[in-house]
């Protein structure tokens, strides 16, 4: 994209005045309250029937628990829950919670996990859930409560909806966003948007709650800067919103941050009730290099449609056991096989000659294994992930390359009270450094 057509684009994101939501939701000005439409399914569904008794569920991914107390409910009810687009654009994932429109007798708790999304530090307090209700509005509950240790958001409802975390600002992304990353090749650009939040007044509708608005032209009055961490491309400000373009040329691959401080007196209160005066958000960005190089060491994952990839992992080969391990941004992979060489190897009893294991861990989760108890009560029986683990080369000498690829299965650690499950695949070829 061209200079004066990246200007161009900014003139008209800056002026353009896209009107969001209905304008007859009562009890608060309405053309600035958040409205969208419902994001579609996304990922598996996680189901459980929970009675009188009470009982707790978890999502596929580990995400979003829920707890369910004796007596919230008459009789035996299915609950599930199942991951959805997130509408919003927050780093956060959505989640929708089955049955929708169910009063419960007593509230049940949703703990959120913001562990794996990649929050900084210095961003959890700016943390709040929401949910979005059948005719696609946005409520922030009142009740919230944030385990910064445990880095979990929590609050207990009476009903069910499409949940999911905002700031008070967010930064929206326009272009190829990977796993939080912008990547951009050579010439390529993004736009950014910064988009603030407020919350209105209660109603009798929704007396525990508050109805999330959309300040549309706190640009106006707000302190907006905009800055990047490195001297490649091109960085091109206007107000809340910016573009940046990727250089002509990028010989080799480079990281870098597009950074917005926002300073504006009426940013409303943190989730510990303090003043926020001053916001700084931070969006990752990877230059791709023009052509791969053919000596780089990398380690690329899929899991169940996502794709991460690193330039540093490692492999051992000490007393017979091959081990290669990718440690990623909020999760990481170890597998090995015993007693093998150059070939292909199924998954097996861990420490069994000729068989391979796989060992997945995600921030804030427990770990994920290529093997289950087929059944929970007597007698128990294992089964071990479809697929295969393959070492096509192994480095005979400093310099050499260890390559190889898998494909399988991963299943939760606590199988029998989780019955979570994930399909990864990949390839890596690591250079031997010593």
């Amino acid at each position: 994209m061209q200079l004066r057509n990246l200007c161009f684009l900014l003139l008209l994101t800056a002026f353009c005045q896209c009107k969001k939501g209905d304008t007859e939701k009562p009890g608060i000005t309405a053309a600035e309250q958040v409205k969208r439409d419902h994001g579609q399914l996304t990922g598996a569904s996680v189901k459980q029937s929970i009675g009188v008794a009470g009982g707790s569920l978890t999502s596929a991914d580990g995400g979003l628990t829920l707890s369910v107390p004796a007596g919230a409910v008459d009789a035996a009810t299915e609950f599930s829950i199942q991951s959805v687009e997130n509408m919003l654009q927050t780093k956060g994932k959505a989640y929708r919670l089955l049955p929708e429109g169910t009063k419960f007798k007593k509230p049940v708790t949703l703990v959120y996990s913001y562990a794996g999304a990649g929050v900084r530090a210095e961003e959890a307090a700016y943390l709040f859930l929401v949910y979005q209700d059948a005719a696609g509005y946005y409520f922030q509950p009142k009740n919230l409560q944030h385990n910064a240790a445990a880095k979990t958001l929590s609050v207990q409802t009476t009903h069910f909806s499409d949940w999911t975390f905002t700031t008070r600002v967010e930064l929206e992304v326009s272009g190829n966003v990977n796993n939080g990353t912008v990547e951009l090749h050579k010439s390529e650009s993004a736009s950014f948007s910064l988009v603030k939040y407020l919350t209105g007044e209660s109603t009798d509708a929704y007396k525990d709650e508050v109805p999330v608005l959309e300040d549309k032209d706190f640009a106006t009055r707000a302190k907006i800067n905009w800055s990047k961490s490195s001297a490649s491309g091109t960085l091109l400000p206007l107000g809340a919103n910016a573009v940046y373009a990727a250089p002509a040329s990028i010989p080799q691959a480079e990281s870098l941050v597009v950074t917005a401080t926002v300073d504006d007196s009426n940013l409303g209160t943190d989730n510990l009730g303090q003043p926020i005066r001053q916001m700084t958000l931070v969006q990752p960005v990877q230059l791709l290099p023009d052509s791969p190089s053919a000596n780089e060491s990398f380690f690329e994952l899929k899991e169940d449609g996502n794709t991460y990839r690193i330039t540093n992992p490692r492999f051992f080969l000490a007393g017979g056991i091959l081990s290669v391990i990718g440690d990623f941004p909020g999760r990481s992979i170890e597998l090995s096989v015993w007693g093998g060489g150059v070939g292909s190897y199924a998954y097996g009893e861990p420490g069994a000659t000729g068989k391979a294991s796989i060992n997945y861990t995600i921030s804030g989760v427990a770990p994920f294994v290529h093997f289950h108890v087929d059944n929970c009560s007597q007698p128990k029986e294992i089964k071990y992930a479809q697929g295969q683990f393959t070492i096509s080369r192994i480095a005979a000498a400093i310099g050499d390359y260890t390559e190889g690829s898998f494909t399988g299965e991963v299943f939760h650690a606590d199988w029998c009270n989780s019955q979570q499950q994930k399909t990864v695949s990949g390839t890596f070829k690591i250079r031997k450094n010593y």
